[in-house]
């Protein structure tokens, strides 16, 4: 059997009667507005197994997990299968492009691929759209978890339905915060570590859970070559390390079990750590500045053709922001009443600046412009970028990962239901979200002793639904071990974030927080 690693996401498995990739990106026009390209560079690896391919995998609708341009020279033989997430997104944007067969697969349920069985584990998490690609191969059971954030019940089945011998999962960081917020390096340089040091924690944490015998950490990070964002790569405060420094942090946390593919190498080989070895004295990592310059010139047409693509608007864009907002504001009181604040849209192009507000607190009257309202959020970003994401053709999210844009809150405070908003962006995903927000998951509790005192505590964290029974007590706080999210254990608030945790003192009748 062929286990091959073709960058970002992307695995690669041949049997004897069988051909499977997961998650291809292989274009050399990046990803997020230009924004994303692969690191390192995957568009020059053999390509000859495509002719053979019989099925592509893929586990989410972003762009660096799947190319649109590379399936559509697939022949149209090769089937397409996606996660069933209750929504037909993914599935129509594909559809539209390609005359392929699309199968969708419902979570945890198995498909015979000739003499491999898959099955997609689709994330519990409401808001973020994400599975896990499980093989049972002739050679042991492959897993890509890439971006997928595994809560106690996914890993728990998982674990239970599988001995992973191969493991792929994402290390690196998909996040905007905090480089676009208008804090010193200084801020940032602590707010970024925090998070970064927590995710390769994450990442330790399921290996030792799963006991995979292989590790590879995958799915990212991207690089970025464009002149206003190359910094990003080396920055101290970047949210985006690479495959050595996770290896380096691993290696220091006494957890060796860690191997570093580059693309086109081979998984299932007996000499994998002398390839791990060698890997480590590659350009990419023992002078990444030189090898990102060397990346940069053979992408110079592609950054300038991302740059000349669109242009900005000369008139107004209100009332396609209304179009765009007011039925979506409308549909939901439930998100209503948990942002019940405004946001400031700050539109930059052509000698016009634009400033549109648009009210969470006003069913009638969202969206108008700015006259001293009083603002939670502001976004300055081009209008070109707007008017893509009112038309349809760019989704809030696909804006915030290309980080072409700055924002700043009043007051400093995360409002996950604006963000989850403007993610999906969806009247249909506004009500899944709110019955699962609802649902048993958030009325769990777990007992905790301190100072004497036994507490019930909400078990799983509003934020992504981690496991807050293994979290972290520091002080007056407990910290989530899945996102590093923080809530006060005198009256459940979120410390920077507007969620709260339910907690009550177990020994008396006094009212849940």
């Amino acid at each position: 059997m062929e286990l091959k690693f073709f960058g970002h996401a992307s695995v690669y498995i041949k049997t004897d009667k069988v051909s499977i990739v997961t998650d291809p990106w292989f274009s050399k026009k990046g990803a997020f507005l230009g924004s994303w390209y692969q690191f390192p560079d995957n568009t020059e690896i053999d390509f000859s197994w495509t002719k053979d391919l019989d099925y592509v995998c893929l586990s989410h609708e972003h762009e660096d997990h799947y190319d649109i341009e590379f399936l559509k020279s697939l022949n149209k033989d090769v089937k397409i299968i996606i996660p069933n997430y209750g929504d037909d997104l993914l599935y129509d944007e594909i559809s539209k492009i390609l005359d392929n067969e699309i199968i969708q697969l419902n979570t945890r349920e198995k498909i015979q691929l000739g003499d491999v069985t898959f099955c997609a584990v689709i994330q519990s998490i409401p808001g973020w759209d994400d599975a896990a690609l499980i093989f049972e191969t002739p050679q042991g059971v492959v897993a890509n978890i890439n971006d997928m954030k595994l809560t106690d019940v996914d890993l728990t089945f998982i674990k239970d339905n599988f001995r992973i011998k191969y493991l792929f999962k994402q290390f690196s960081g998909a996040s905007w915060y905090p480089m676009v917020y208008p804090y010193s390096d200084e801020e940032k340089d602590t707010i970024s570590k925090k998070s970064v040091i927590n995710k390769f924690n994450t990442f330790i944490n399921v290996c030792n859970d799963l006991e995979a015998e292989y590790n590879f950490p995958t799915a990212g990070p991207p690089c970025f070559l464009d002149d206003d964002l190359i910094y990003l790569n080396t920055v101290s405060y970047s949210r985006f390390p690479d495959q050595s420094d996770f290896y380096y942090y691993s290696t220091e946390k006494n957890f060796k079990n860690i191997d570093i593919l580059l693309p086109g190498d081979s998984a299932n080989i007996a000499d994998i750590a002398i390839q791990t070895e060698n890997n480590l004295k590659s350009l990419c990592f023992t002078d990444k500045k030189k090898y990102l310059n060397q990346y940069k010139l053979k992408r110079v047409k592609e950054i300038d053709d991302h740059k000349n693509k669109f242009t900005n608007p000369n008139y107004s864009l209100i009332e396609k922001c209304k179009n765009h907002f007011e039925p979506l504001i409308k549909s939901s009181r439930f998100f209503r009443k948990q942002i019940d604040s405004k946001i400031l849209l700050n539109l930059i192009g052509n000698g016009i600046n634009e400033k549109i507000v648009v009210d969470f607190t006003d069913a009638n009257n969202c969206v108008y412009h700015y006259n001293e309202d009083e603002i939670i959020y502001t976004f300055n970003f081009e209008a070109k970028y707007a008017e893509l994401i009112f038309d349809g053709k760019l989704q809030w999210e696909e804006l915030f990962l290309s980080l072409k844009f700055s924002a700043s809150r009043s007051p400093d405070v995360h409002n996950e239901f604006l963000m989850i908003f403007l993610k999906y962006a969806d009247i249909k995903s506004f009500k899944n979200y709110q019955k699962f927000y609802n649902s048993k998951m958030r009325n769990d509790t777990f007992e905790l002793t301190r100072n004497g005192e036994v507490y019930e505590v909400q078990k799983y964290c509003p934020h992504a639904f981690g496991d807050m029974s293994k979290g972290v007590i520091d002080g007056d706080y407990i910290y989530c071990p899945l996102h590093n999210w923080c809530f006060s254990l005198i009256d459940g608030k979120g410390k920077d974030n507007v969620l709260k945790l339910k907690i009550s003192k177990k020994n008396d009748n006094e009212k849940k927080i």
